[in-house]
């Protein structure tokens, strides 16, 4: 059975979580460029007039794996960023 993993990440991280995701031969891999908020502030847009919101550029990856990759490559992605 498959199962899908997200995570999003600092653009900074992209290289490193794709050598680790490489090193244990995960193959199947997704890369979004992303905007989102959180503990960093980020900067202003205003997507309408009232409800200026504070974001930051991301990379969301989605990772499609056989179930038996699941937690090694969940304690391999963990690795990046720390």
């Amino acid at each position: 059975m498959l199962k899908k993993i997200e995570r999003i990440i600092q653009p900074f991280e992209l290289q490193e979580t794709m050598n680790l995701l490489k090193k244990i031969a995960v193959k199947g891999v997704t890369v979004t460029g992303v905007k989102g908020c959180g503990t960093q502030r980020g900067y202003t847009e205003k997507y309408s007039p009232k409800a200026p919101i504070r974001l930051l550029p991301k990379i969301k990856l989605e990772i499609v794996i056989n179930e038996e990759k699941v937690e090694k490559t969940i304690t391999e992605v963990r690795k990046t960023g720390l």
